[in-house]
């Protein structure tokens, strides 16, 4: 494999990326993507071969051709042309967004405020102390994403300007609020990401010439801020460099650290045979439910063992790796996952699709923004099975509460039925109505009128009531 391979790969994947309206339209496979033409390079500088790099950019670009593949397909077919849309209900957004901004809080409250501690690189890996079941951290981790996609979601629903929504500006200002204080040097900027990924979905594909100078000054703003929470590292204080240059070596040599351990043959020096998926699996199970044998570490934290010299089996703080989501899926499939990624490419594209046609359906939105988000993790990050699980316990225990309140607000309340012998005066009556007995109510008009959608609503709901 050499600088050729390299090359040929990445022009075929900008070649796909492309077609797909690349130069015109920012799309998922760029987010995806972004940071992987540095990965590569990073992956040469430090294996001092090229072999590493061809495979990874195999991995990254059978991902990117799933995707293009089935957006492609999906433009042929317009499958949404005359399909009648359901009406859109109330996701019971205010209560919501607010049920995470007060679990956020609380979690703050138990554990601290990690920028504001002594030590915030360390303290900010302090998640789990806030007790609740893990409740209130999983609400400030992932909740404050999903809140913001529901509150999107609504604004549309209800005709709003997004920018002129109350609940999406106090969503957003707690997502980014509760990054900016989690001590994570890329929080904000991951903030930043799904904002994009928001307006991706719901406008199938973001024209980058009218918003490219938006995107300048924001990612600008959240890139000041991995300065500013870096500058308060201690390992960045003490390593003798400028901030600069331990940025520089957090994103280029130890990036490619945890990639290159699982891309070469990672089996014969890790000590443990089992697949990354399956010692994953077997760790959190027993993590969240003390199920089971007990196994004392993740794929993650065995390869972070690797590169520092030290016993995973251990309670000593070791400094967590990025092993990226190509990266496990070649440890545990080796070639075979280049067909497992053209798969969950194809897939990604599919539920992109699937959240454009339910934009203004808070939940079907927020559960194909969640998909995707979650999607972006697992390809930059890796932690596969830990971020599936988390982001999907998330998502149900929110859009179940959403659930349960909606269906107490529209529940049935009894009311006195009219005495006999009295006549009870409704908007609907009318003179012919009224018998001996009392009144007849007619209540087919209000019923068809409240509750059957328009044919000229696009979304299913009508366009005069603001609910």
């Amino acid at each position: 494999m050499n600088l050729v391979v390299v090359l040929l790969c990445m022009a075929g994947g900008a070649a796909l990326v492309v077609s797909i309206g690349g130069l015109k339209r920012l799309r998922w496979a760029h987010l995806a993507t972004y940071g992987s033409p540095l990965l590569l390079l990073s992956l040469r500088n430090y294996t001092g071969s090229w072999h590493a790099s061809a495979t990874f950019a195999a991995l990254e670009l059978s991902l990117v051709v799933g995707y293009c593949g089935a957006l492609l397909e999906s433009r042929r077919k317009r499958t949404n042309r005359g399909r009648k849309q359901r009406r859109a209900r109330r996701a019971q957004v205010p209560a919501v967004v607010t049920f995470v901004g007060l679990l956020s809080a609380y979690h703050f409250y138990k554990v601290g405020i990690p920028i504001l501690s002594g030590d915030p690189e360390h303290a900010r890996l302090v998640i789990g102390a806030s007790g609740l079941f893990g409740l209130p951290s999983r609400m400030y981790l992932y909740g404050t994403f999903v809140a913001c996609a529901l509150a999107v979601s609504d604004a549309w629903r209800r005709q709003i300007p997004v920018t002129r929504d109350k609940w999406v500006r106090v969503a957003f200002a707690v997502l980014v609020a509760t990054r900016l204080l989690s001590g994570f040097k890329s929080g904000v900027f991951q903030a930043f990401l799904f904002g994009l990924l928001i307006f991706i979905v719901g406008s199938n594909g973001i024209p980058l010439r009218r918003n490219l100078w938006r995107f300048v000054i924001i990612a600008a703003i959240a890139s000041s801020a991995v300065f500013l929470v870096g500058a308060t590292y201690q390992s960045y204080r003490s390593a003798g460099t400028s901030l600069w240059s331990s940025l520089e070596r957090r994103v280029t040599t130890q990036s490619a650290a945890g990639v290159a351990v699982v891309i070469a043959d990672p089996r014969l020096h890790l000590g443990d045979n089992r697949p990354a998926l399956v010692m994953d699996e077997e760790y959190l199970v027993n993590e969240y439910s003390h199920l089971g044998s007990p196994h004392p570490y993740g794929f993650t934290r065995l390869v972070a063992a690797d590169l520092s010299g030290s016993n995973p089996s251990t309670d000593v703080a070791i400094a967590p790796v990025t092993t990226s989501g190509a990266g496990e899926l070649f440890y545990d499939f080796r070639y075979g996952a280049i067909l497992v990624l053209m798969l969950w490419g194809v897939i990604i594209a599919k539920v992109e699709k699937i959240g454009a046609v339910a934009r203004a359906r808070p939940l079907a939105f927020s559960a194909a923004c969640t998909f995707l988000q979650m999607s972006l993790d697992v390809v930059s990050k890796g932690d596969t099975v830990y971020q599936i699980l988390n982001w999907t316990l998330t998502f149900l225990f929110l859009t179940g509460f959403a659930v349960v309140l909606r269906a107490l607000r529209t529940f049935p309340r009894s009311t006195p039925s009219a005495r006999p012998g009295h006549t009870s005066w409704s908007p609907t009556a009318s003179a012919s109505d009224s018998t001996d007995g009392g009144t007849k109510i007619d209540l087919g008009n209000s019923l068809s009128s409240d509750h059957s959608p328009r044919a000229d609503d696009p979304w299913g709901a009508d366009s005069r009531r603001r609910p």
